[in-house]
């Protein structure tokens, strides 16, 4: 699976690795979940901390990647 990657912001949160407040970098990938049996391909935002490159967890951007995902399952 290609990712293709673009940066479209920074922000601060709590990243588990360094357990601490970080800046974070949010960038689009292409991914592809299966649902319903069918292969769905979609953009998935994701947040990447900027000292540790680790991914991290932000809710809001987990809420928009299912309401993505979603609109492409219908």
């Amino acid at each position: 699976m290609k990712n293709k990657e673009q940066d479209i912001g920074i922000y601060i949160d709590f990243c588990e690795v360094c357990l601490d407040d970080k800046y974070y970098t949010i960038k689009e990938e292409e991914k592809i979940d299966y649902a319903r049996g069918k292969e769905i391909k979609y953009t998935h935002k994701q947040a990447y901390c900027t000292e540790c490159n680790s991914p991290m967890y932000i809710s809001k951007i987990n809420d928009e990647n299912l309401d993505t995902l979603y609109s492409e399952i219908r």
